[in-house]
């Protein structure tokens, strides 16, 4: 156990003096020392400068500096091999926007010409034609004329049994007839769809008569020649001599025509029945068949 606090104990002796410590004063900026005492002052003049001491110890690691400034950009290093390709762990993303075109490239270089094709069929344009003869002395008039003779009719559009020829497609058309005249006048003309085109009249009682026409015609539409009447026809064929009937497609049209209604060829015929026939004559079979034929036709760019 602790006791009790004791009383206070007794005060000691004095101490003995101390003895006074010399005060040193000096100046760097004086070659010497001045030392004072109570009693005394003594002055220390400043000695040679000694040789350099050898190095100290080094001192303890002072503590951590500030954070300097950014230092130049070095070089570029060399560069690292190529890693190894990664695992496609992801799903593809969706297509982007389709990018702006881009600029034209420049031509390349020809290349070299392939072989020679094989030789092509006929163009559409060198078989859009015909020629046909006269095969029998004056023929029947105010009726198409029959050249039975076909000099060229690969297309097939020129019906040698009736004289007329139908075009096969919209476009423009060269037409020409050259006739042999003997014994007799002749008149004779061109007809477009019951119309007469170009008139020829030949006086001689030998010689012969010609004509040519360009014409535009529609897919369908009839042309042939046609000699006036009895009296004035003259047109001949022989052994020494030809009558001649003949048309080519100059060039197509690229676009369709207004289809031909039904009205306005019944109006056609009723015009050709009063200028050629008489307005009190009925229509010849010919002229039956050719109304027949133009009942719901059409006329297209195109081909039969």
């Amino acid at each position: 156990m602790t006791g009790f606090r004791g009383p206070p104990g007794f005060t000691g002796r004095q101490g003995v003096k101390g003895k006074q410590v010399p005060i040193i004063l000096c100046s760097l900026n004086t070659p010497h020392w001045t030392i004072t005492t109570a009693t005394t002052t003594t002055t220390i003049t400043k000695g040679d400068e000694g040789s350099r001491g050898l190095p100290g110890i080094p001192g303890l690691l002072g503590p951590k500096g500030e954070k300097g400034d950014t230092g130049d950009l070095g070089q570029p290093g060399v560069p690292g091999s190529a890693g190894q390709k990664g695992e496609p762990d992801g799903a593809a993303g969706n297509n982007g926007d389709k990018g702006n075109k881009g600029d034209e490239g420049q031509m390349g270089i020809a290349g070299q010409g392939g072989p020679k094709g094989d030789k092509g069929d006929m163009g559409l344009m060198g078989m859009m034609a015909f020629a046909a003869g006269l095969e029998s002395s004056y023929p029947p008039p105010q009726a198409p004329v029959v050249f039975s003779q076909v000099l060229y009719n690969i297309q097939g559009s020129y019906d040698p049994s009736t004289g007329i020829y139908t075009a096969p497609v919209n476009g423009t058309y060269i037409l020409s007839y050259h006739i042999t005249v003997h014994e007799r006048v002749l008149k004779v003309g061109l007809f477009h769809n019951f119309r007469p085109v170009i008139k020829t009249t030949e006086t001689k009682l030998l010689g012969t008569t010609s004509h040519s026409v360009v014409l535009h015609l529609a897919r369908g539409h009839r042309v042939w020649i046609q000699v006036k009447d009895q009296v004035t026809n003259g047109m001949f064929a022989g052994i020494e001599s030809s009558s001649t009937f003949s048309g080519y497609l100059l060039h197509p049209d690229n676009c369709d025509m207004t289809p031909l209604t039904v009205d306005k060829f019944i109006n056609t015929i009723d015009v050709y029945q009063t200028m050629h026939i008489g307005p009190h004559t009925r229509a010849t079979h010919t002229d039956k068949s050719v109304l027949n034929w133009f009942v719901g036709f059409r006329r297209t760019c195109s081909i039969h």
